[in-house]
């Protein structure tokens, strides 16, 4: 249904991909079958932030997990003081 309203009334790019074709599109064969909508594009957050972390530390950076930021100077450019 889902699939119907966004390509028929939307006009989104969508197709729908059935089980047997599930695991060549996620490498899963966990679910019944998916839509995707060929003009986007998701972010699985957790894999970007672990990602992100283990490039700083290979960089030398300390992270301090849950350390509360009372306050954010700009040092000029890109460079930050939290």
């Amino acid at each position: 249904k889902t699939h119907e309203i966004m390509s028929g009334r939307l006009g989104l790019e969508t197709r729908l991909v059935p089980q047997s074709e599930l695991h060549t599109e996620i490498g899963s064969d966990s679910y019944h079958g998916a839509m995707v909508e060929t003009r986007s594009a998701g972010l699985h957050v957790g894999k970007f932030t672990k990602g992100l972390a283990e490039a700083a530390a290979r960089l030398g950076v300390t992270i301090h997990e849950q350390a509360p930021v009372e306050q954010i100077d700009r040092l000029g450019g890109t460079k930050h003081r939290l």
